[in-house]
């Protein structure tokens, strides 16, 4: 006696039917408890009862080998497939949405039926003459009255199969191939005595167990998903209809009453101006309140309108080459009597920088919002405006940092919602709509750059504004990267000769330094912002700017303001390096002694930045 080629066939199936049907039973039991549905009650017990017995018969099929009685075993799994056979149908008729009649119809007929037939199994009326087999299970014949069974059974799931059929319902329809499976099996079990060797009908239901799922998880999962998303896709459109029609009538009453504004602002600096006479201090008193607040109500109006003209994606942009330290000198100019007036300062920390491809008056609009914050809430200490090129993503970053009162961390989120209002006392005593910040991002995002923001609070806000480069624009990136494993202090040699920076790099590193190099002037400043290494050296005579035009430049910024400079020249520029802020000077060729002692000197000292 060994195991066979259909024993092994019978314990794959029922160890099949066992996986899926349990497997079924509890996805349908947790997505269940989501949405309450009797069908899925009466789907998950069904599927158990098919997972049990394909539980149970796996024993069946190996009885012999661990001298079980196959009787009760056979009677067991009788008594599961009639009643999974049950509940399967009446899951199938509430499941498609069966009228109330046919479901009474099909329990009047299947539940009697499913008795009768688990009474008489029970009874030994079915089976009969087992017979041991060579590959450890049993084989077993119908009785006459089991063979009739069948035929019902048959006819049974034939009229099932009518019914679902003549359906116009496509659920219906669906659920057709399943039952036809179940149809095939038990036909089989019936007719082929060879089915008890290798057991069709316990496969039949594993591939309708398998079918059944999938069409559940079809209806239940996938296809509310997609109802919901095209819902949600019918929602995204009204949405969008309706702001771009929230904001073409936003356009057209901000012009509408900006017109008008536009006279009265007029006829008011006549007035003042004279034009109709001499005018009394009251009354050029008032008339100057009704001027200044007639100029606050045109920028709200102009605000909602470059909003409402964003929303709708009817702003138009001139795209041209722009320098950015143009527009930063010109924001910071305009701001210098405002901030004196409140004693802050001014701070320029930026050099020269790459052309922008940006709308000139878009992106001014932008910076000008940001300083114009930033010196709103910034009572004591500076307002410091930076930037540096980014190689990588080619693009201008320019960094407006205040030592205001910071933004707590719990309205981050908030910091770019237009007419938000921030509940600090600090903030709501400033007046304004808070549409600045939203359009100001909105306004670069356009333009392909980004707007993001860094804020403390007790420390201060940095906004940091992402500007594309212009196509035409090259900037040079010759950077040199150490080439050896120092750990020592970071130095940085700035020279166009990149022989020159590659000799310094050579000498310093063999005395334990870390040296990065830079052939442009441009290329040195961004490299010390980003890196801010312990020292500096320095050509003087470099094309694209001047030693001292460096100097300043890295003086300014306040990153890079404390970090010592050791000018290497050809020339006898000691005085003018000096004078520029070289903390040290060197001439050319340099002895490597001297070089590496300067350094060394100059990593542990810190530069006083000016005042």
């Amino acid at each position: 006696m060994s195991v066979g080629l259909s024993s092994i066939f019978n314990l794959a199936a029922n160890a099949m039917l066992a996986v899926f049907g349990f497997a079924l039973a509890l996805l349908v039991i947790w997505h269940n408890s989501r949405v309450q549905l009797r069908s899925n009650l009466y789907f998950a017990l069904c599927m158990a009862i098919f997972a049990l017995n394909g539980l149970l018969g796996c024993p069946f099929q190996v009885a012999q080998i661990y001298d079980l009685d196959p009787k009760p075993l056979l009677k067991v799994l009788t008594t599961l497939y009639i009643a999974g056979i049950i509940l399967l149908f009446n899951f199938i008729l509430v499941f498609c949405g069966f009228e109330r009649r046919w479901r009474w119809i099909e329990r009047a007929i299947s539940i009697p039926l499913g008795i009768a037939f688990i009474v008489l199994t029970w009874s030994g009326r079915l089976f009969t003459d087992f017979e041991v087999l060579d590959n450890g299970g049993y084989n077993y014949h119908l009785t006459t009255l089991g063979q009739a069974g069948v035929v019902v059974a048959g006819a049974y799931l034939a009229g099932i199969l009518v019914v679902l059929y003549r359906q116009r319902n496509p659920k219906a329809r669906e659920f057709f191939a399943p039952v036809v499976v179940l149809v095939i099996g038990i036909l089989t079990f019936g007719i082929s005595p060879a089915e008890r060797f290798y057991s069709v009908n316990t496969l039949a239901l594993t591939v309708a167990v398998i079918m059944l799922g999938r069409l559940v998880i079809k209806y239940q999962v996938f296809q509310p998903l997609a109802e919901l998303n095209h819902k949600i896709e019918i929602t995204n459109l009204e949405l969008a209809e309706a702001t771009r029609l929230k904001s073409q009538f936003l356009a057209n009453m901000s012009h509408e009453l900006r017109t008008p504004l536009n006279s009265i602002l007029g006829y008011t600096e006549l007035v003042t101006g004279g034009t109709y006479g001499g005018l009394n201090d009251v009354q050029l008193d008032r008339l100057a309140k009704v001027n200044r607040n007639g100029r606050r109500l045109l920028a709200l109006i102009n605000d909602v309108l470059d909003l409402s003209r964003i929303e709708a994606g009817r702003l138009e942009l001139k795209l041209t080459q722009v320098a950015p330290t143009t527009l930063l000198d010109g924001v910071m100019d305009e701001f210098e009597p405002q901030a004196q007036a409140k004693k802050i300062t001014l701070v320029r920390g930026y050099a020269a920088l790459p052309l922008v491809h940006v709308d000139e008056l878009r992106a001014r609009q932008i910076l000008w919002n940001l300083v114009s914050n930033a010196v709103k809430f910034t009572e004591t200490g500076s307002v410091i405006a930076s930037g540096y090129y980014d190689a990588t993503r080619r693009l201008v970053v320019i960094n407006i940092t205040d030592t205001g009162p910071g933004i707590p961390q719990a309205q981050h989120p908030y910091i770019f919602e237009a007419f938000h209002q921030f509940d600090d006392t600090t903030f709501r005593r400033h007046e304004g709509t808070h549409m600045g910040l939203a359009i100001s991002r909105e306004l670069a995002q356009i333009q392909g750059g980004m707007l993001w923001c860094e804020s403390t609070p007790g420390q201060g806000s940095t906004f940091h504004v992402a500007l594309p480069v212009s196509e035409s624009e090259n900037p040079v990136n010759l950077a040199l990267m150490p080439g050896g494993a120092a750990s020592g202090p970071l130095v940085l040699a700035i020279d166009d000769d990149c022989e020159a920076v590659e000799l310094l790099q050579t000498q310093l590193e063999r005395a334990g330094f870390r040296v990065y190099g830079a052939c442009t002037a441009k290329e040195g400043l961004r490299l010390a912002h980003e890196l801010r290494p312990a020292v500096v050296t320095l050509d003087m005579r470099m094309p694209d700017m001047t030693g001292e035009q460096v100097l300043a430049a890295l003086r300014r910024d306040p990153l890079t303001a404390a970090i010592p400079v050791l000018v290497v020249s050809a020339t006898d520029d000691n005085q003018q390096a000096h004078a520029a802020g070289a903390n040290a000077f060197v001439t050319k060729p340099v002895q490597p002694e001297l070089l590496v002692s300067q350094v060394q000197r100059l990593s542990k000292m810190v530069v006083a930045p000016k005042k």
